[in-house]
């Protein structure tokens, strides 16, 4: 891209600190200014400073770090716009509000989405898209494609690349793209388990969009950005990313200023500068050792199974245990600590998964820390495991 320099974990702020040194986002004319050069030094990215009362500047700044993401990971030059959200669920929120009123996808009456999602999701969508929602396996295309059939007007389809369940269902992308290509349906990808680093749903589009023209389908992709993209070992900031058509992105603006969701200007200048280049370079050796970790675990006689998705990795993996699960929790809080809903942190992270969700309390999702090597991991696991 031109005009870009940066070191794949230089911080929002550090970047900020050596090209635009009068910005501090605050509501000064300085900061005005500045992100008014920064509109006019990178003009091929089409970040516009929008025309907003009295609000803290940083939207400039904020479309800026969001344009480079989408650009590295190909979304721009397929006509995609990108755009920050102060959470992942915000990110979700946002997209299924505005897309019902964007595409009209009242037609069909049904919102097909996978079975296994993080819990939460299901509850946005039963309030954002005003339709039935149809739960469906996503791990199994043929009978989603089956079931898929007798809707002709527009619908959504909302699925996680890959399910943050017990069973981790893989959706086949590329799969679900070749059938859906020339069919009145906007999907939607929660791509944050996986990642761009390891399922970049952008290169697929690309390829069939080279080999069939543009397609009749619209694509919607949302991600956390809260997992895998610190900058160093805390975890100061939560946010989410929206990849999607110009129509979308402009409804989705005027959310984003009326509910207050957009990422202010402390907590983005936490962020990685380039979002994608410090994934990348923590995805590939987290995923080596995580499969360490799930070998090990998968061969230990007090552990029935585990779920991980060996073709393509990640970080996250969940585990049922054979035997006293209450005694297991008190073990895992002595070895890594209380547990914790989310992931990505620099230590390990577990969650009692069963517990929370209301279901088999032998589950549990663990997720290996970022600067944990695999061997401390499995010592920690063997030690919580064979006390109990």
């Amino acid at each position: 891209m031109s005009g870009f320099k940066t070191v794949k974990r230089e911080s929002v702020g550090a970047w900020i600190r050596k090209n635009y040194a009068s910005y501090d986002g605050n509501v000064t004319p300085l900061v005005r200014d500045a992100e008014h050069t920064m509109v006019e030094e990178f003009l091929d990215l089409g970040v516009t400073v929008p025309p907003r009362g009295y609000k803290r500047y940083g939207y400039a700044l904020s479309n800026l770090v969001a344009h480079l993401f989408a650009d590295r990971v190909g979304a721009l030059g397929l006509g995609f716009e990108a755009r920050l959200t102060n959470c992942g669920m915000a990110a979700i929120a946002t997209a299924l509000e505005v897309i019902p009123e964007v595409y009209d996808t009242t037609g069909a009456g049904i919102c097909i989405a996978g079975k296994v999602m993080y819990p939460e999701t299901p509850k946005l969508i039963a309030v954002y898209v005003d339709e039935e929602a149809s739960l469906e396996d996503s791990g199994d295309l043929k009978g989603l494609l089956w079931f898929c059939e007798e809707f002709q007007g527009p619908y959504i389809m909302f699925f996680e690349t890959l399910g943050n369940g017990p069973s981790m269902p893989l959706l086949d992308v590329r799969g679900l793209f070749d059938a859906m290509w020339d069919r009145e349906v906007v999907i939607v990808l929660d791509n944050t388990l996986l990642t761009c680093a390891l399922l970049n749903p952008f290169e697929i589009y690309a390829r069939i969009k080279g080999e069939r023209g543009n397609p009749v389908m619209k694509f919607v992709y949302v991600e956390s950005l809260s997992k895998y993209y610190r900058v160093d070992e805390n975890d100061p900031v939560t946010a989410g990313i929206i990849v999607a058509s110009p129509k979308v992105i402009a409804e989705c603006d005027e959310i984003i200023a009326r509910m207050g969701t957009y990422l202010q200007f402390p907590c983005l200048r936490e962020l990685p500068f380039d979002l994608y280049g410090a994934c990348k370079a923590t995805m590939s050796d987290l995923s080596l050792r995580t499969g360490q970790v799930v070998a090990s675990l998968r061969s230990h006689p007090k552990v029935k199974s585990v779920a991980y998705p060996d073709s393509l990795s990640g970080g996250v993996f969940f585990f049922t245990v054979d035997g006293d699960s209450s005694e297991v929790k008190v073990q895992m809080e002595r070895e890594f600590g209380p547990s914790r809903g989310s992931f990505g942190h620099a230590e390990s992270t577990w969650l009692p998964f069963g517990d929370a969700t209301g279901g088999d309390p032998h589950v549990f999702r663990f997720a290996v820390g970022v600067n944990d090597s695999g061997d401390e991991v499995i010592a920690k696991l063997k030690r919580a495991l064979d006390y109990c």
